[in-house]
């Protein structure tokens, strides 16, 4: 994990990673909370083919992951309020279907109420261009870059609090 204001340095890192190139992304300071705790969003994308770019993500078969602790007031080293992710530390982790991710959601946020399908659109956007990106860096003459291949990938969204949502 690499943490800097240095955007350049951090594009550097992401691409040049030891292990294959990662993906750099903006830290969300006010994360939606519920229940006072962090939640991300688990997505699953089939990515069908990236030329022409075809990718399908469940409106209803996502999940939500929430942190072991109370996110305010924690420190930047409390790992368990700020992953989502239980198994880090050998713990379940706590795991809302959609419908129940949902319906929480809307209870504590009266900003989403009666409007998760304009949040849903949003979501799909993102990920729309999510797959535009993976089409613009397909290896040329790869599988996926001639239509022929299928991946799937689990994407971990972190809403962001406030009114763009």
């Amino acid at each position: 994990h690499t943490v800097t204001a240095a955007l350049a340095t951090l594009l550097g890192c992401a691409a040049n990673a030891p292990h294959g190139p990662r993906l750099a992304c903006r830290y969300v300071d006010r994360p939606l909370l519920v229940g006072g705790r962090k939640a991300v969003l688990r997505l699953h994308l089939a990515v069908a083919s990236l030329s022409p770019p075809v990718a399908y993500a469940s409106a209803s078969g996502w999940y939500m992951r929430v942190s072991r602790a109370p996110f305010a007031g924690a420190s930047d080293s409390d790992a368990e309020a700020h992953l989502t992710r239980g198994r880090y530390a050998g713990a379940d982790e706590a795991v809302l279907p959609a419908a129940e991710a949902v319906r929480l959601l809307e209870e504590e946020h009266a900003s989403l109420r009666g409007r998760w399908g304009e949040v849903w659109r949003r979501i799909s956007g993102v990920l729309g261009r999510l797959v535009a990106l993976l089409a613009s860096r397909a290896a040329e003459g790869s599988r996926l870059a001639r239509g022929g291949g299928r991946a799937a990938y689990g994407v971990d969204l972190l809403l962001a609090e406030g009114p763009g949502w």
